[in-house]
């Protein structure tokens, strides 16, 4: 996937999962997604609970799509 599809990606999965407060195997689908990607990392705990925490590879693009949201922003504001 190249950057924009990515960021794209992030987009669309951030603003679901506010649709999948109903349907947790939804949410869950798109997590395993986003690991086999390698965008986030899991593990699990003691309890039997799986944590999510994104990775290096996540969070450069989420960075960058920051600073490029943060730049349009700005320059939106300046006009």
């Amino acid at each position: 996937m190249r950057r924009k599809q990515v960021i794209n990606f992030f987009k669309t999965f951030i603003l679901e999962i506010y649709n999948y407060e109903s349907n947790e195997g939804m949410l869950y689908l798109k997590l395993h997604d986003l690991e086999k990607q390698d965008y986030i990392t899991s593990s699990w705990g003691n309890d039997g609970e799986k944590f999510y925490r994104i990775s290096q590879i996540g969070n450069n693009i989420l960075d960058t799509h920051y600073k490029q949201n943060h730049t349009l922003f700005r320059n939106l504001i300046e006009e």
